[in-house]
This record gives structure tokens, C-alpha cells and sequence, in this order.
């Protein structure tokens, strides 16, 4: 039986990554390395709690490294001012190479990765989950209700409006990319950690651009984006139980359940969003 907690657990990567990917969409950059951000992290996630022991520490890494990431993409598209999509599809390609070629290095010796569980705080709820929950409600409050988020929001949708206020445009995307580098690290080490127990090479699938396209979706709204989050959990806990069951139905339909209801859902309600003015524009030089 499906229960409430598996969907919120499948869907946690996700949510994760798409709640920050929404900061960083609304300070104006479009960060499309989000797929290899997640899966660095889940990488690096993975190889320090195996070596150490401690899944914490493994948490911390995955963090770690996606805030590098996040901060690596800033530097060519804010201070470079390359093009967003571009430094993103490297980044992916990066990612999927670097991280595919150093794990089969680590278990060619016949090492298997195998990790223990993370440990509930009541029930089957693990505290992460419990984070999810709050930075949605947190980040969202932070973006609708405070000053930071209004100038964030105004870098945005136009830039120079935040110079004349006296304010860096630069020094906020930079911050916004801070707070999804570890969203998306998050995200990604979770799965690894929380989910997976393991690494393997194509193990984020597609769930990086699934964030991205949540945040459209849900315009924007981090409340909006993790119960969307949800929906698409569902079916990710849906393909695994009737690969479980035995089912008949083709496994290739059952793996593609989650994605065909992204694109579905951007069919039906993604008409008519609005993005930030300034999305995926570089900054003036100036600035």
C-alpha cells in the first residue's frame, strides 16, 4: 500500500531541488546544471559517508559540493557573463562524465557501496523530510515577505532598479545561487543517502529538469512547488510498486510515468506564466 510518506520521500529530491531553483530564478539566472549539480552531490554525498561512516557528514558533503557548483555556474554567467544555458549543459555533461568515471574507478576492485538507513525522528519520518517541509515555508516567507526577497525579486525582473536603489544585483545572484546550491546539493544527497542508499551514474534521471520545470509550473511559489512535488512523487512511488508487483505493463512505460506527468501538467496549466523580466540575461557590465 502507497502511503503519505513514501510520496513525500520520492518526491523530497525534487522538491528540493526546485524550491531553490525558484530563488535562483527569481534573481534572474536560469540554472539548467541543475540535473549536474544534484548528481555531484549525490556523488560526493555517497563517497564520504561511505568512507567515514557518518551520513551526516555525507549530507554536508553533498551540500558542500553543490554550493561549489552553484557558485562555479555564478562565476561564468555573472562575472564572464556566458550565456546560462550553455555554462549549464557543460556543467550536466561535466557532472555525468566526472561522476560516472570516479565511482566505477572507486568500485572496480569489487567495493560495493551499500549504506544504512537514516534514522527516523518519530515513525517513518526522517528528519530531512522535516526540512523539506520547512524551507518551503521558510523560503517562501523569505521571498514574498521580506526586504531581501523583494530585491532579489526586483534583480530579476529589472536590474537597474536595484542599482538605483543602491543595491548589487551581482552580490544577489550570488546569494541566490548559495541558497539553491544547497537546496539542489540537498536534493541530491538525499537521494543517494535517503532514498537510494547507493550511487549509480544515471541515478538523478531527469529530476533536475523535472525541478525546472515545477518551478514554471507552480509559478514560482515554493508551497506551490512542493506540493506539486507531491503529485509527481506519487507516480514515482507508483512505477516502483508495480515493478514490484510484477506487473505487466512494459517496464519502459512504467519508468516514464513521472516524466509524462510533468509534461502533462505543463500542458494543462503551464499556459500563460510569467517569467522574471531579466530571466537568463546576462548582467551589464557595469553592474
Amino acid at each position: 500500500m502507497i502511503s503519505i510518506i513514501q510520496i513525500i520521500k520520492f518526491s523530497a529530491p525534487v522538491a528540493f531541488g526546485a524550491i531553490g531553483e525558484s530563488v535562483v530564478q527569481r534573481s534572474g539566472i536560469i540554472n539548467v546544471g541543475l540535473e549536474g549539480l544534484m548528481l555531484g552531490s549525490a556523488f560526493s554525498a555517497t563517497m564520504v559517508a561511505s568512507s567515514t561512516g557518518n551520513l551526516w557528514l555525507g549530507l554536508l558533503a553533498g551540500i558542500g559540493i553543490g554550493v561549489i557548483i552553484a557558485l562555479f555556474l555564478g562565476l561564468l554567467t555573472i562575472k564572464f557573463g556566458l550565456d546560462q544555458i550553455v555554462v549549464g549543459t557543460a556543467i550536466n555533461l561535466l557532472a555525468l562524465g566526472a561522476c560516472g568515471t570516479l565511482f566505477e574507478k572507486q568500485t572496480s576492485t569489487g567495493r560495493s557501496i551499500n549504506l544504512p538507513a537514516l534514522p527516523n525522528l518519530f515513525g517513518s519520518v526522517d528528519i530531512i523530510l522535516c526540512i523539506l517541509i520547512l524551507s518551503a515555508i521558510n523560503i517562501g516567507y523569505l521571498l514574498y515577505r521580506t526586504p531581501f526577497g523583494l530585491k532579489l525579486r526586483a534583480t530579476g525582473e529589472y536590474p537597474d532598479a536595484t542599482v538605483a536603489a543602491g543595491f548589487n544585483p551581482a552580490k544577489l545572484r550570488y546569494q541566490a545561487l548559495i541558497i539553491g546550491g544547497i537546496m539542489g546539493g540537498l536534493g541530491g544527497a538525499y537521494l543517494a543517502i535517503g532514498i537510494n542508499q547507493s550511487f549509480t551514474a544515471g541515478m538523478v534521471a531527469g529530476r533536475g529538469f523535472i525541478a525546472i520545470a515545477l518551478v514554471n509550473f507552480a509559478r514560482w511559489r515554493p508551497i506551490g512547488i512542493l506540493l506539486s512535488a507531491l503529485m509527481l512523487g506519487l507516480f514515482d512511488v507508483l512505477q516502483f510498486e508495480l515493478q514490484m508487483s510484477g506487473s505487466q505493463v512494459p517496464r519502459a512505460l512504467i519508468l516514464a510515468l513521472p516524466y509524462v506527468a510533468t509534461l502533462i501538467i505543463l500542458i494543462v496549466v503551464g499556459k500563460g506564466t510569467r517569467a522574471p523580466q531579466s530571466l537568463g540575461l546576462p548582467l551589464k557590465e557595469n553592474q
